[in-house]
């Protein structure tokens, strides 16, 4: 739940791997273009495969300063995916 709440917050935020840091944003854009040659851009909605959900929750979590944060985001953030 911290993990979750600092980026959601954040504005932003890296995230440390084996041998670099990268942004939760590239992250989020990459993972989108995962789920786009995946899918196509049925990738919005219910499309099976491997990238498609990860995309749209990591998505979710990034910092959005029209819509706050909301108790259906928390849910999302901490939901089994």
């Amino acid at each position: 739940m911290w993990t979750y709440q600092e980026i959601k917050l954040a504005t932003n935020t890296f995230i440390a791997t084996k041998s670099d840091f990268v942004s939760f944003t590239g992250l989020v854009e990459h993972l989108k273009s995962l789920a786009l040659i995946e899918a196509g851009e049925d990738y919005k909605t219910d499309a099976p495969g491997k990238y498609p959900s990860i995309a749209k929750t990591f998505a979710r979590l990034q910092r959005n300063d029209e819509t706050g944060m909301s108790l259906p985001d928390v849910a999302i953030g901490c939901g089994e995916q």
